[in-house]
């Protein structure tokens, strides 16, 4: 049988489950209402208070206080303290006796009444108001006081036995049938020498109260004790049935009062209250239907998930993206001025390519990822809707915890990316062309483009000149031979010559353009590629967020059922 720790762990892991999946299956009013009782069980089950509270309830006129007085074996009841013109709570304690309960202290009359009775030390009975009163105040009053309450005694008399309010506030108690006891009183006035035989009307009486109390108040053998508070406290004892049956209250109760048994009596009640919690949450949040309900869910949303993207959605973008570069790269390029004016003026304007700047491709981005992926995005927020719809219909809580997909903000993140991974790129390429490498390339060029210059000299010179000025080392004759040079271009031989050079001069200058152009065409083709890549990624990430995003609450309250039943296994565990 579980402790009090046991019990306290096990309702903090209630108010812990409460706390972190409530909101998925209550409404906030709901939620909170659940939150205070497991407060109010946590509260009892660490409260170090040893007095034992034992509350009278019955209707007006049923000898309550002359009964506290019989208990007692005085007179401590007081005529101030008798009703049924108030609403407060009476307090009969020890005068060593805390009474407690300081958040309610609103409920009780001041002050207490105290005594001295040893046998009562660890009690503190509550003269409860009348349950049958008009005024709605006192019952309210019994309906506070009622958790906090150890044991009551339900006084009844042979006037008031059959009242339906007192089997309503029995059955509204969740204190441990161990915790109750029934008494019937007033039987003196049941013994009339020219009446009925009283035995006969005390088993009568006796007969229909038990039977109301397992009827009504779905009672299983509950203590009853028919007995006369008047002749007990006067000490009158004219039958020894009704004094035996006293003797046999005072003795239940007595039994009661016993350290262990306080204790008992505590843990049976914060049981059968934490039972109550449990059942009143396997009420609301109905586990076997809503498993299925989200199961199905799961799989439904699931299957609808069908609209990622793949990399030929976006040829068009890849192409734009790959010319845009190409005429970045190409009005950047630091190769000789002949291959830069093929590149720049004959081939990209052939092409038909404008002038770009980088800040274009950021627009050309952006644009175009929006006309492909805005239709998959809407699907994506009416599936979103769908599962929050259906998650609605089954657990009748609206989840807002999270909000639709922002389609522009994914947009913008997405295509900011892909944008500074191509400017990133053509950023690196450009300053490259300041290199070693770049300087080699040029020298290279403009070694390639001279070369038709240096067999045109060859040509018209002949290589007897060459041998001459090298051979003869006759330095003085150079301004003769370049005379002839420039007087052999106007020759026939010399304008074949030149326009020979032209002729290789420009077809080398093509063929080196074509080559850099292809060089730079590669690289705006990579670093489109890569854009696309990433930007494809990127959108199917966010989709696949946006997704998981709506089935969140679903695993969320799929843990929260088993968790649910984890925590009802457990209880059952421990008060076995």
């Amino acid at each position: 049988m579980a402790d009090f720790n046991e019990l306290a762990l096990h309702i903090n892991t209630i108010s812990h489950f409460l706390d972190e999946y409530g909101s998925g299956f209550f409404s906030k009013d709901r939620l909170s209402f659940f939150q205070k009782m497991a407060r109010k069980l946590s509260e009892k089950a660490r409260s170090d208070c040893d007095a034992f509270y034992v509350g009278l309830i019955g209707g007006s006129g049923v000898g309550k206080s002359t009964l506290i007085n019989a208990i007692a074996g005085k007179d401590i009841s007081r005529p101030s303290d008798r009703r049924p013109f108030t609403d407060k709570i009476v307090a009969y304690r020890h005068k060593e006796q805390v009474r407690g309960l300081v958040k309610l202290s609103g409920l009780f009359r001041d002050p207490d009444t105290v005594h001295e009775n040893e046998e009562l030390k660890p009690v503190v009975i509550f003269d409860l108001p009348d349950i049958d009163s008009v005024e709605t105040s006192n019952r309210n009053t019994v309906t506070q006081i009622l958790p906090h309450l150890d044991a009551v005694i339900w006084v009844a008399s042979p006037e008031k036995y059959a009242d339906s309010a007192f089997y309503s506030f029995v059955s509204m108690s969740l204190i441990h049938q161990k915790n109750f006891i029934f008494l019937l009183n007033k039987m003196d006035q049941l013994f009339d020498k020219e009446g009925a035989d009283p035995y006969l009307k005390i088993k009568d009486i006796a007969g229909a109260f038990a039977f109301h109390l397992k009827q009504e108040a779905q009672l299983i053998n509950p203590t009853l004790f028919c007995i006369s508070s008047t002749w007990e406290f006067e000490q009158n004892h004219l039958d020894d049935f009704v004094a035996h049956e006293f003797k046999g209250f005072r003795e239940s109760l007595a039994s009661k009062i016993d350290a262990k048994q306080i204790r008992l009596a505590k843990r049976n009640n914060l049981i059968k209250e934490t039972n109550n919690l449990l059942s009143l949450l396997e009420h609301d949040i109905d586990p076997q239907n809503k498993t299925r309900a989200l199961e199905s869910i799961q799989v439904e949303g699931e299957a609808s998930f069908d609209f990622k993207f793949c990399e030929s959605d976006f040829e068009t973008l890849k192409e734009s993206l790959a010319q845009r570069s190409i005429e970045i790269l190409a009005t950047r390029d630091r190769s000789v001025r002949p291959v830069v004016f093929v590149n720049t003026r004959l081939f990209l304007r052939r092409k038909k390519v404008g002038a770009t700047q980088l800040c274009d491709l950021k627009t050309i981005i952006k644009t175009q990822t929006a006309e492909i992926a805005q239709q998959r995005f809407l699907k994506l927020e009416r599936v979103q809707s769908e599962i929050e719809a259906a998650i609605l219909f089954s657990t009748g809580v609206k989840y807002t915890g999270h909000g639709t997909v922002k389609v522009e903000s994914i947009y913008n993140d997405c295509s900011n990316r892909a944008f500074e991974i191509v400017k990133g790129r053509l950023e690196k390429w450009i300053a490259s062309r300041d290199g070693i490498a770049a300087k080699v390339a040029r020298v290279t060029q403009c070694l390639i483009l001279f070369l038709p210059i240096a067999i045109m000299v060859f040509k018209l010179l002949g290589l007897h000149s060459f041998s001459d000025i090298f051979q003869n080392t006759n330095w003085f004759s150079i301004p003769d031979h370049i005379l002839g040079f420039f007087l052999s271009l106007f020759s026939v031989d010399g304008l074949v010559a030149i326009l020979s050079m032209l002729i290789i001069q420009s077809i080398l200058i093509i063929f080196l353009g074509l080559r850099r152009l292809k060089k730079i065409e590669k690289v705006a083709e990579r670093n489109s590629n890569e854009v696309v890549k990433t930007l494809v990624f990127c959108l199917n990430d966010s989709i696949k967020a946006g997704f998981e995003q709506s089935l969140l609450l679903v695993d969320k309250l799929r843990n929260g059922l088993r968790k649910f039943s984890e925590i009802a296994i457990a209880f059952t565990k421990i008060v076995s």
